[in-house]
């Protein structure tokens, strides 16, 4: 996959949270906090958790001991984003944590999702999430995007088998989130949930940014086959098992 030509590094701490696509968990974490709980005294950086205790995001270079506390506040499956001017920072903070690089994408050909007949697609309801024959982790984390905001659905064999939602966004993008019933994975019904939610977001003047870490080889080969290229690195932290 082609790297882009974009410059979406993250900026100093001293200046603001950019709408940049690189940064998108980020700043929608902290317009969900509406202030920075973790911010250390005397500068612009912050550590900011989700309600959900699911992801938390350190910017610029706070106190380690403020890293240490919003990390024990998520949750066991959950993860922290720190990026390229930090993350030896939270190494040291977080010495326990282990950490994988991450890339961040927007979409540069848009041809491919125009040409996607998403056939039986549509928003799901919190009772159809509920009545799906889906794993309880997967129906958990639906229900809770229905309540934030559309979640398409793509059908087969009578069933919603494939779900695209954006957990957070920001004015000018979303973060993307796809997930697939096992058996039904690998038969384009993601690419048709995706493709049904790009077209309501760009309606609504939003751009997807689509997340993968480095190794999640399937997430970023369909990434490239989407029309999605590289727009900067974000570092992913997760307690060892």
């Amino acid at each position: 996959m082609a790297d882009g030509d974009c410059d979406a590094s993250p900026r100093r701490a001293s200046e603001p949270v950019a709408d940049e696509p690189v940064l998108v968990e980020l700043a929608a974490l902290r317009a969900e906090a509406g202030f920075d709980p973790w911010a250390a005294a005397g500068g612009d950086a912050f550590v900011v958790v989700s309600d959900d205790r699911m992801l938390a995001g350190v910017w610029g270079d706070p106190a380690r001991e403020s890293i240490r506390a919003a990390a024990a506040k998520v949750a066991p499956a959950g993860s922290l984003l720190a990026y390229a001017d930090n993350v030896a920072a939270v190494r040291m903070a977080l010495p326990d944590w282990r950490v994988e690089r991450a890339w961040q994408h927007v979409l540069r050909d848009e041809s491919t999702l125009e040409g996607v007949a998403t056939g039986p697609v549509g928003p799901v309801t919190r009772a159809m999430v509920s009545e799906a024959e889906l794993e309880a982790s997967l129906r958990e984390e639906l229900l809770d995007a229905v309540r934030r905001g559309p979640v398409f659905a793509a059908w087969a064999d009578g069933r919603p088998v494939a779900f695209a939602h954006a957990p957070l966004r920001t004015t000018r993008w979303y973060d993307l989130a796809v997930d697939t019933v096992p058996a039904f994975r690998r038969q384009g019904h993601a690419t048709r949930a995706f493709a049904a939610l790009w077209r309501q977001m760009r309606r609504e003047g939003l751009a997807p940014a689509w997340g993968a870490t480095e190794h999640n080889d399937a997430s970023l080969r369909m990434a490239a086959r989407l029309g999605f290229v590289r727009a900067g690195e974000v570092f992913v932290f997760c307690r060892t098992e």
